[in-house]
């Protein structure tokens, strides 16, 4: 495994009220991140945890200030790049030691479930 950081896929935007329509027509589609998805608009960088062959196998996403937004796969969310079939290689991404990665990894997981908590008890 190596770890490493991304700007790659930071240009979503918020869907506008025509996406809203197609989104709410096609509400039987399931989602990949239907807790996470939302987030991506706000999405400024990502770290990676990528195994040998360049998968990425875990995912913290980032906002502009460097605050986790999400980390990925949890519970019923896939993750972005977790469910892309992109394939990193250590050039592409910042130094990041695993150090690093996994103390960011359970500050996102602590938000994770505290998000996961406050949906089960609305």
């Amino acid at each position: 495994m190596y770890y490493g950081s991304t700007t790659k896929a930071n240009d979503f935007t918020p869907l506008d009220w025509k996406g809203r329509v197609i989104r709410s027509l096609l509400w039987f589609v399931p989602s990949a991140n239907p807790d996470f998805e939302h987030l991506f608009p706000f999405v400024r960088s990502w770290l990676v945890e990528v195994d040998e062959d360049g998968n990425v196998q875990r995912e913290i996403a980032l906002s502009e200030n460097g605050l986790p937004l999400f980390a990925a796969p949890a519970a019923r969310n896939c993750g972005f790049w977790t469910d892309s079939n992109k394939q990193f290689e250590r050039a592409e991404l910042g130094e990041l030691s695993a150090a690093e990665f996994d103390a960011a990894w359970s500050s996102a997981t602590m938000l994770n479930n505290a998000l996961q908590a406050a949906r089960e008890n609305a």
